[in-house]
């Protein structure tokens, strides 16, 4: 469908995830990042595809993966991650903690480094380094990300976006911690 409407796409979110074996439920529909403009979502008896648009990615970020279709272009799993935390207030943290709790056995800490200071929302960085970091255990991963947001100022972020700031904020990621996360693992 991509190629016969000559769009930039990739398989995106938590059909991503599912790719990269980080499914703790089958989603039943499929998520796709497109250049805008903007397509319609699509939802009938057979199928479901929601459409996100993002201005632009690095196709370094991106993978192909066959399938009996052919090659889809899917985020790489730590694109996915960043993606997740991106959209974050529309899913729920506790929904994307659990994706994320599986997708970081199979991120690498070089990649992500990379693929984080391509990024265009450093919000978006600090929530994933202090989710990796405090929540998940996963200081290897954390410690990379650090490195990208140490050297510059900027303001605390809430951890969800949309929510009022509490007293609690986590200095070294400067994220105002104002949501209880508990994984469904």
């Amino acid at each position: 469908m991509m190629s016969a409407l000559n769009r930039k796409y990739y398989i995106a979110l938590f059909s991503a995830a599912a790719i990269h074996g980080a499914a703790h439920q089958q989603p039943m529909e499929t998520f796709i990042i497109v250049e805008k403009p903007a397509l319609r979502n699509i939802d009938n008896q057979k199928v479901k595809i929601n459409f996100s648009v993002k201005k632009s990615w690095d196709s370094e970020d991106i993978t192909e993966v066959k399938t009996g279709a052919g090659y889809l272009k899917v985020s790489s799993p730590e694109l996915t991650a960043l993606d997740l935390l991106y959209y974050v207030d529309q899913w729920g943290m506790n929904r994307i903690i659990t994706i994320l709790e599986e997708l970081t056995e199979v991120m690498k800490p070089n990649a992500l480094y990379r693929t984080a200071q391509r990024f265009p929302q450093r919000a978006t960085v600090q929530r994933l380094g202090y989710l990796l970091e405090n929540v998940l255990g996963k200081t290897e991963l954390a410690t990379k990300l650090h490195r990208i947001i140490s050297d510059k100022n900027g303001n605390d972020i809430p951890l969800l976006p949309g929510k009022p700031n509490m007293e609690t904020t986590e200095p070294r990621w400067g994220v105002n911690i104002n949501t209880e996360i508990e994984s469904d693992l």
